[in-house]
């Protein structure tokens, strides 16, 4: 080995050893107690695929997973529409676009957990600020955190409201790369505004809006802290998310292996979406 990989190998050995650390061995430990049942207390028995075939045959895991995509769904099509949005109307330069741009961000900064408690008290339908505006105006209270539908939107837009300002800054840096001789080229031709997004600036932006779909997914599939503060998965289990299921399997009832079978499963689901929207995005980049 030359003294140049050698030096390469020590400059990754730390980063590797943390790898192996943090991510292999639990994934190797995930795998195993998978295979087993066990309530953290008695010894590991083992039972081979029997959790995978709880999850197949139990009709109400797929209505988990089916809540679970509507969840992720709604919460990354907010995120994008509004940070796209963001991202186009505040791009460029001056203070009034800096300053909208800092409002704009500023919830992602906060706790998940800070920003539900707040939104328990806006949404709570006897006491909340967003009832209280609509009896104002004459209108219907909404039970917003008490009927199955109600509250599962409303954690959506929750989960939303804290995640724009990061989509938001993905998306401009992704404008950034877009060259403005595509787009001085375009009004020269006689397109529109519209036009020059529609068929100029989303196809460039392609790649970078691939990158944050993917980003935006994986962290609406892993949500946990809003949902236990604002809701604790009900009303009637109507904002159990997968993710949120396997803390219930895992530390409410105690069913580790199963909990580890959940979290595998839903790894692998998570890896597929991945890997689909990542070869979309290599084939926007090959296209470019």
């Amino acid at each position: 080995m030359s003294p140049a990989s050698r030096a390469r190998l020590a400059l990754l050995a730390p980063m590797l050893a943390l790898a192996f650390l943090f991510q292999v061995i639990p994934l190797v430990g995930t795998g195993w107690l998978a295979l087993h049942d066990w309530d953290l207390l008695g010894v590991p028995r083992f039972v081979g695929l029997a959790s995978l075939g709880r999850i197949l045959e139990d009709p109400a895991w797929l209505a988990t997973a089916l809540r679970t995509g509507v969840y992720v769904a709604g919460t990354v099509t907010l995120e994008i529409g509004f940070g796209l949005a963001l991202a186009c109307g505040l791009a460029g330069p001056g203070r009034g676009r800096k300053f909208g741009r800092l409002l704009a961000y500023s919830p992602s900064l906060a706790s998940m957990v800070a920003i539900a408690l707040v939104w328990g008290w806006l949404l709570d339908a006897s006491t909340g600020g967003l009832n209280g505006l609509l009896r104002a105006l004459g209108l219907t209270a909404v039970p917003w955190l008490l009927e199955p539908n109600w509250a599962l939107a409303s954690v959506i837009v929750v989960h939303a409201w804290k995640g724009v300002g990061t989509t938001m800054l993905l998306l401009l840096a992704g404008l950034a790369t877009v060259p403005e001789q595509v787009h001085e080229a375009a009004r020269l031709d006689g397109a529109s505004s519209w036009q020059t997004f529609w068929h100029v600036t989303l196809p460039l932006l392609g790649p970078a809006l691939t990158t944050t779909i993917i980003l935006d997914l994986l962290q609406a599939a892993q949500a946990f802290d809003h949902l236990h503060v604002l809701t604790a998965g009900g009303p009637a289990g109507s904002t159990t998310t997968w993710a949120y299921a396997i803390w219930q399997t895992a530390f409410q009832q105690l069913d580790m292996g199963f909990a580890a079978a959940l979290g595998l499963s839903l790894a692998g689901a998570l890896a597929t979406l991945v890997w689909a929207l990542w070869q979309v995005r290599t084939t926007w980049e090959a296209s470019r």
